[in-house]
């Protein structure tokens, strides 16, 4: 739980330098919102059946309208195989941007 933290803390400090935490704040809200209500979404991040390169450039291309950070952000949890962190990394966020 620990990295959690860290990815919340990282993110959270990469939107205040950028002085978007509000923007980042609504654009986790609709990933989150996509993790819970679109299946197919949360599929992706989830299986094992895709790579890992074959998962981000699906998501990069999901959330061509959202922030570089946030892509960035998800890619990083795909990489590093961190994906069913999502939503407790994003809670995290939210409990240092309110």
């Amino acid at each position: 739980m620990q990295s959690n933290y860290k990815y919340a803390k990282t993110l959270f400090d990469l939107s205040k330098k950028s002085d978007c935490i509000s923007l980042i704040q609504n654009q986790l809200k609709s990933v989150s919102y996509l993790y819970n209500k679109v299946p197919a979404f949360r599929l992706v991040l989830i299986t094992r059946r895709i790579n890992s390169e074959n998962k981000i450039e699906i998501i990069k291309n999901s959330l061509k309208g959202f922030e570089p950070l946030i892509v960035e952000f998800v890619s990083i949890l795909i990489q590093y195989n961190q994906t069913n962190h999502l939503l407790n990394v994003i809670t995290k966020f939210n409990n240092m941007a309110n």
